[in-house]
């Protein structure tokens, strides 16, 4: 009897470790199971952060070109509006500003200085404003030379007559110039016999502050009491 119930026991006991064992054996499966969902998710996860961050990071890149491309296309704008700003500036500048030239260049005499050994003869000028703003810090130099076919001799320095002031838009501004001659040059002149040369310059400022110039030269003609330009001569700033 004894053995009967030590072999039921025996196979009860055989029974439960095998149940025991079965369900360590299915509680081990669903952990492997489980961990590896939890690394196939894991590894999920990893790819799609990499798949958004080189997404940022191209719509990054492509944002950083826009805002270039942006950048240098308001720099170009800002480069031609300023461009435009300034040709326009000194396009107006062009139109408003002072133009003075020269209306006319004569001989002219003062016999009241004259003496015994000289003749007081020059020029007479007469300088015009064809501008649309006044002109200021008007400044006439000349010289006086002698116009032969080798080339010019020069009879006197340079005759500085200083500041002669402003001049407004269309007003005129006449002056003269005399120089004592040794005689009988002047005569001599008069009746074509040498020709004078007379150069020319001219200095002034606008009303926007800017410098200007003319150098012209003048021969006496045949006489005549108005001298004639000589061609080549003129330059004006």
């Amino acid at each position: 009897m004894w053995a009967f119930w030590a072999g039921v026991v025996s196979a009860v006991g055989l029974f439960t470790t095998l149940i025991f064992n079965y369900l360590a054996w299915k509680q081990g499966r669903q952990g492997r199971e489980d961990t590896r969902r939890a690394i196939r998710e894991a590894r999920r996860s990893n790819l799609i952060s990499i798949v958004s961050e080189r997404r940022a990071r191209r719509e990054a890149v492509a944002a950083d070109r826009h805002t270039q491309a942006a950048l240098r296309a308001a720099q170009k704008n800002a480069g031609a509006a300023a461009k435009l700003v300034d040709t326009s500036e000194k396009n107006a500048r062009r139109e408003l500003r002072a133009y003075v030239d020269i209306d006319y260049l004569r001989l002219a005499r003062k016999e009241s200085r004259d003496t015994e050994d000289r003749q007081w003869g020059g020029v007479a000028g007469c300088l015009r404003n064809f501008g649309k703003t006044p002109a200021e810090n008007v400044t006439i130099k000349l010289t006086y030379g002698r116009a032969n076919p080798g080339g010019i001799i020069s009879i006197t320095s340079i005759e500085d007559k200083g500041e002669l002031g402003g001049l407004s838009p269309s007003d005129t501004m006449e002056w003269k110039d005399f120089f004592g001659f040794q005689r009988p040059l002047w005569d001599e002149l008069l009746a074509d016999k040498w020709k004078l040369h007379v150069t020319l310059d001219v200095t002034y400022k606008d009303a926007f502050g800017d410098p200007h110039s003319i150098h012209v030269a003048y021969n006496s003609d045949s006489g005549d009491e108005d001298l004639s330009f000589v061609s080549g001569t003129r330059k004006i700033t």
